[in-house]
């Protein structure tokens, strides 16, 4: 049976020197996801991000893209990948599409066709033939997302998307990355500083701190999904018998019961098995906190994102 994952991390390992840069992370980003990794400055985002571009080799770990195992299946894991790491860099003189061509004669299957196609998917068809150094900073951030979409990838890994953009911009970059991932069924991978960004578009977020994943969930409603909360004084016994029930897609333990992410329809079944075990409810409520709180309370208050 094929995995819901496109990517999986598991056991993931980097030091420098004395320097633990990544320790021991898992990570799951289900195929069609728009998944947001945030974390301080110093977190070792870059350097997962690398590793899994395979621009830096773990000490330990494993790293699979639809299924294969960058260190032994490289180029198999290759061909359904495309990243964007920080600002794109272009020959300014040349156009933006035979900057593209450059890169797709890395490809052996990426056509005059196919290059065409990514500029479409982007919005710069008209503007292919025209020399780089006349692009705007937004419309190089979209050259740059064109060269990833180029072998036509299942997972994009973005670094920094709308790093340089003014507010239109970022907003034109959010809602193609959006249309792209609803359109295109494109997964991504988004590694920013831009809380809001990411509260935006994406429908899960990572916490990297001091190297260790310390929090993954959902953030925003998927398949007619909510967060709720049941306010109970039998936490323990509520977290033991829902922590393997399949409505449930996440669950946490909170100051006054237990968080739930499920469906609606299931919320009325979860309340009446809790109360045939004698897990007294004394409200449902649902559940609403804006990441830049999650983030804060999840990383102790450490806050050098905005």
């Amino acid at each position: 049976m094929e995995s819901k994952n496109i990517l999986e991390i598991r056991k993931l390992k980097k030091n420098y020197k004395e320097i633990k840069a990544v320790k021991n992370v898992n990570l799951d980003v289900e195929k069609g996801d728009i998944f947001g990794f945030l974390g301080p400055n110093g977190a070792g985002k870059t350097t997962t991000i690398r590793m899994i571009l395979g621009l830096v080799h773990p000490d330990q770990g494993e790293i699979r893209i639809k299924g294969y195992d960058i260190k032994k299946d490289y180029k198999k894991a290759l061909q359904y990948m495309g990243a964007m790491v920080e600002t794109p860099k272009f020959y300014d003189y040349l156009s933006g599409y035979q900057n593209l061509k450059l890169v797709a004669n890395l490809y052996k299957n990426v056509k005059h066709i196919d290059i065409n196609k990514s500029l479409k998917k982007v919005g710069l068809k008209n503007r292919g033939k025209n020399k780089v150094e006349t692009y705007s900073v937004g419309m190089k951030q979209r050259l740059g997302l064109a060269r990833a979409l180029l072998n036509e990838p299942e997972l994009v890994i973005l670094d920094e998307p709308t790093s340089g953009l003014d507010p239109q911009g970022k907003k034109e970059i959010r809602e193609l990355i959006q249309q792209l991932a609803i359109n295109q069924g494109i997964t991504f991978f988004i590694c920013t500083h831009l809380l809001n960004e990411v509260e935006q578009i994406c429908n899960k977020v990572a916490i990297l701190q001091d190297g260790e994943i310390i929090s993954n969930r959902f953030i925003k409603e998927k398949e007619n999904k909510k967060w709720v909360e049941f306010y109970t004084k039998q936490k323990n016994e509520a977290e033991l018998m829902l922590k393997d029930y399949n409505g449930i897609s996440d669950l946490n333990i909170s100051k006054n019961g237990i968080q739930i992410f499920t469906f609606e329809k299931e919320i009325e079944k979860i309340n009446y098995q809790l109360n045939n075990r004698g897990i007294k409810v004394q409200y449902i409520i649902p559940y609403v906190e804006s990441l830049e709180e999650y983030y804060l309370k999840e990383t102790g208050g450490h806050f050098d994102v905005i």
